[in-house]
């Protein structure tokens, strides 16, 4: 009696840490269902009861990327404007809140990440520059510009900025990166300059503009390197 006394109680103790245990994670799972659904009202009501605005979503979004690139800006600002939102948290494909502003062309959310602190060369790879010449947004391009953005990071293939607006292309960003130190004869690992990318892109006029004698680099430049 007392060996299925104790086996019994056991068990209901599991069980009681199991209900425990999912009584904990629903209000995640709702803030998560809510992010699907853009609803700005239970987002904030979810956030309000405790839960986490920096919860990642099952395909790798964060709860902001997500809505974001589910052109929910108005849920995704609700999760920022909570205090405990990580300004910098990046998603599982690397990409940080103000890169996903940048790619939606969303202003207000731009400029509010960058009031806040946001790193505009926190970015592995691919970061807000790149993002903003793909876009063709020079606006942008400017803004990172102003607040320190690296105009010759490459990702790992060694792509730059200028190899993104050339690409687009955009001469409006491709001067605005030439003034602000922009290097012409950064190539990516295949050995193609921006010029490359603006010819490849129909406007064989820029493509020569940018034409340089031989690459700097093949690939992300060394560590050491100046």
């Amino acid at each position: 009696m007392t060996s299925i006394s104790t086996r019994t109680a056991a068990l209901l103790l599991t069980a009681l840490l199991g209900f425990a245990s999912a009584a904990q994670a629903a209000p995640e799972d709702d803030l998560r269902q809510a992010t699907r659904n853009g609803s700005t009202a239970q987002i904030t009501a979810l956030l309000s009861e405790g839960a986490d605005p920096n919860l990642f979503m099952e395909n790798g979004d964060t709860l902001f990327t997500y809505a974001m690139r589910s052109d929910a800006p108005e849920a995704a600002r609700v999760i920022m404007d909570d205090p405990r939102f990580k300004t910098n948290l990046a998603n599982r494909f690397g990409e940080t809140p103000l890169m996903l502003a940048v790619f939606k062309g969303q202003k207000p959310i731009f400029e509010a990440l960058l009031a806040r602190g946001a790193d505009v060369n926190g970015a592995k790879n691919w970061t807000a520059l790149h993002y903003a010449a793909t876009e063709g947004r020079d606006d942008f391009v400017k803004a990172l510009i102003e607040k320190g953005a690296d105009v010759n990071a490459q990702t790992t293939a060694g792509v730059t900025a200028l190899h993104m607006a050339a690409r687009k292309p955009d001469r409006a960003a491709v001067m605005t990166l030439l003034r602000a130190g922009a290097y012409r004869d950064l190539c990516t690992d295949r050995g193609l300059s921006p010029a490359d990318f603006a010819k490849n892109a129909g406007d064989e006029e820029l493509g020569n503009y940018l034409a340089v004698e031989r690459c700097a680099y093949k690939g992300p430049r060394p560590k050491t390197a100046k």
